[in-house]
């Protein structure tokens, strides 16, 4: 995937999340009914991970079913960039934010392992208790109980005898819940997320709801509360928790101790979620199918030019079946590096000082050929001529298609000219 295309979606991402927390946060965050507000963050988490990809077939199932042929596609390459020597430029702002990324992701997976690693020796050199619905793994490590899937982890010297019941039961109710699989899915989302501030509130915010809903399940069965208000109390202060598992953690104990004593929230809870889930699947659905920026700018501008052009009228599509392919490769990058060993920084241009951004637009035919190459946006009559000089220049295409058939597709086309 082009570096273009992989900061693109990284940022989809990040926007997708960060409104998932906000729709919770005006919507949700009062309401204690747990299991439907933890369904509405995984689901709306899932969905902003998967709209980038899912929304352009939508997009293009929905207008092949109201297509008539000849078709014609507008479709974006990578932005190319050219210094006076011709030659791409190998840094940019967007490459070094990924090499930043790709750094503090490969660190996350580091801890990630470790962390398993942890919990597999205690596993391994802890002694088993096995119960009716978890295994119990007793330990002398200085953490606080938590579980992981089936098991849960005790310290049995930092937890009164009367207490470990209550505490198995909190355990009990995590296993049953599969809280474990919410952990797993958003620490691999941090891989990729870790910057967005979003995604650490909104992690903090299922971990907090993981704690409700055990706390809530073992008070219903239990017969005393304030026992287990007191068992939790005493336990919460031991100890550094693992990043994975379901802890008993410092910071949570005093939220817990209130949610405990809050009255159950049964109006209005039903219209609250149904428009949250509107809101996120609207919201995270058109921001993956705009395009951001100048790009997207141009691309509308491009249509708006269809009528002044010599192309014939047809529908237009983000996605068809086959798309074409220069020399074999529909990633575009030996067209780009065709481009970027063929192009000339103009000498009068240089002489000037100019530089900026060219938009170009092409059409690949259905035999494979370059035509109707304009340029959307110029900088420079110099350079916009050189731009369009070497798009014209480009051999034959693989024709792109769809249903079968040869199809006229349209890329627009970005070309960067820089002194620097």
């Amino acid at each position: 995937m082009e570096t273009a295309s992989i900061f693109s979606t990284l940022l989809k991402w990040s926007i997708g999340i960060a409104i998932v927390w906000c729709v919770w946060f005006l919507l949700l965050k009062r309401i204690n009914q747990f299991s439907r507000v933890r369904l509405f963050i995984i689901i709306g988490v899932l969905l902003s991970m998967a709209a980038p990809f899912l929304s352009p077939l939508l997009l293009s199932m929905a207008k092949t079913s109201a297509t008539s042929f000849p078709f014609q596609v507008y479709l974006s390459i990578p932005e190319l960039t050219i210094n006076p020597t011709g030659q791409e430029t190998g840094f940019s702002l967007s490459t070094v934010a990924l090499y930043i990324v790709a750094i503090g992701s490969a660190l996350l997976l580091i801890r990630f392992f470790i962390s398993l690693i942890k919990i597999l020796t205690l596993v391994k050199t802890g002694k088993h208790n096995n119960r009716k619905n978890i295994t119990i793994v007793e330990h002398n490590k200085g953490i606080p109980p938590f579980s992981f899937f089936g098991y849960g982890f005790v310290n049995p010297s930092n937890i009164p005898d009367d207490k470990m019941e209550l505490i198995v039961a909190h355990e009990i109710a995590h296993k049953k819940h599969y809280h474990s699989l919410d952990q797993i899915l958003m620490e691999l989302i941090g891989l990729v997320q870790w910057y967005n501030p979003f995604y650490w509130m909104i992690k903090k915010t299922l971990i907090e709801i993981h704690e409700y809903q055990a706390d809530d399940e073992v008070i219903a069965k239990s017969a005393d509360s304030h026992k287990y208000m007191d068992s939790i109390i005493s336990v919460a202060f031991s100890g550094i928790a693992l990043s994975l598992g379901n802890n008993f953690n410092k910071s949570l104990t005093i939220k817990r101790l209130a949610m405990m004593n809050t009255k159950k929230v049964k109006k209005h809870v039903l219209p609250a979620l149904v428009l949250s889930f509107l809101l996120i699947f609207s919201l995270v659905f058109t921001i993956s199918c705009d395009k951001s920026g100048a790009e997207h700018s141009i691309v509308q501008e491009s249509k708006e030019m269809e009528s002044k052009s010599s192309i014939s009228n047809g529908e237009v599509f983000v996605v068809v079946e086959n798309m074409p392919k220069f020399r074999g490769d529909k990633s575009h990058e030996i067209f780009r590096g065709y481009i970027a060993e063929n192009l000339k920084y103009p000498v009068i241009a240089l002489e000037n000082g100019i530089q900026g951004k060219v938009f170009v637009s092409f059409i690949v035919e259905p035999d494979g050929s370059v035509s109707n190459v304009e340029v959307v946006r110029g900088v420079d009559p110099s350079i916009d001529k050189e731009a369009v000089r070497v798009v014209e220049s480009s051999p034959k295409w693989e024709p792109g298609t769809q249903r079968g058939i040869n199809v006229r597709v349209q890329f627009t086309f970005p070309i960067a000219f820089s002194l620097e």
